[in-house]
């Protein structure tokens, strides 16, 4: 599929955040995104800042702020991302054969292709949306279960033209929705959502194979992001991914806590805590290895 992506500049990103809801606060040149109450991240949160030049939004110095950081720059936690790198080089030939089964098996009842307008979202998603909910109860904006809300998401979706809204048809019926922005050089992909019964027929597998056979045509495109690593091991969503070539990259960061609030999470929240700190085992190990990588490079720089 030939699916002509338009270029959003990150001033666009920000702005079709914001009409789903997301706080998305702007401080010199950054974007930030509100990830928790009071903690922030970078919009694109792989995107690596000099510690000098990342000033966070002032809500931050209530709860706090993180984002990756240059090799050369000292770091205190970890941000792990999963992307799918050299898009250019996908080929379904390349999968494991039991990926390359499921793909083929969903092309023979599923057409992918662009949800032509808003209308036909809020008539048609719907259905699909609920059948996803009640599966998972997925948490985040869940209030989209109600139609009325279902129905202002799609308006803010579709008055963004350059957000790709795809779906998986089978005959007239609208089973599943992917919703991906090209942001600069990046996909971002932002939301998937499907019936159960589109997942029987390997739905997930055909879309993804969609998006990354069609990428392979764009020069231009670098990577295509999926999300933040849940650390969860390769089980479940996103060991869907990583089976089928997406890269966990694991990146220095520096985390940045109100002392009070750092309390209330090391002491209430541990788990929560470890996670945000990087929540890979061995982390301490990871960082000494970040700090010799620094110390056997910067030492002789001559600058």
């Amino acid at each position: 599929m030939n699916f002509p992506w338009q270029k959003m500049s990150m001033e666009e990103f920000a702005a079709a955040e914001r009409s789903q809801g997301v706080k998305v606060v702007k401080v010199n040149d950054i974007y930030w995104r509100e990830v928790r109450a009071c903690l922030y991240r970078p919009l694109l949160p792989f995107q690596e800042l000099s510690p000098d030049a990342a000033v966070p939004p002032r809500a931050a110095w209530l709860g706090g702020c993180q984002y990756a950081v240059p090799p050369q720059a000292s770091a205190n936690s970890f941000l792990s991302v999963l992307i799918f790198e050299n898009t250019k080089d996908y080929a379904l030939e390349k999968l494991h054969r039991d990926h390359r089964r499921e793909v083929r098996q969903a092309a023979k009842q599923l057409t992918i292709r662009p949800v032509e307008s808003a209308d036909e979202f809020k008539e048609k998603a719907y259905r699909a949306y609920l059948s996803f909910y009640g599966r998972t109860h997925y948490q985040y904006k869940s209030e989209r279960k109600d139609r009325d809300c279902f129905s202002r998401y799609a308006d803010s979706l579709f008055q963004f033209p350059k957000i790709a809204v795809l779906g998986a048809y089978r005959n007239a019926e609208l089973e599943a929705v992917s919703i991906s922005k090209l942001v600069e050089d990046t996909l971002v992909y932002s939301t998937v959502f499907g019936n159960t019964e589109s997942l029987r027929l390997h739905v997930t597998s055909l879309m993804l194979h969609s998006i990354r056979e069609a990428l392979a045509g764009h020069e231009e495109i670098k990577r295509f992001y999926i999300g933040m690593y849940n650390f969860q091991g390769r089980t479940g969503v996103h060991g869907f991914y990583i089976y089928r070539g997406c890269r966990l990259i694991i990146k220095p960061a520096r985390l940045q806590l109100n002392p009070l609030a750092e309390i209330v999470l090391k002491y209430c929240m541990p788990k929560q805590y470890e996670k945000l700190y990087g929540g890979v085992e061995n982390v301490q190990e990871l960082l000494a290895g970040h700090e010799n990588k620094n110390s056997d490079s910067g030492g002789s720089s001559g600058s």
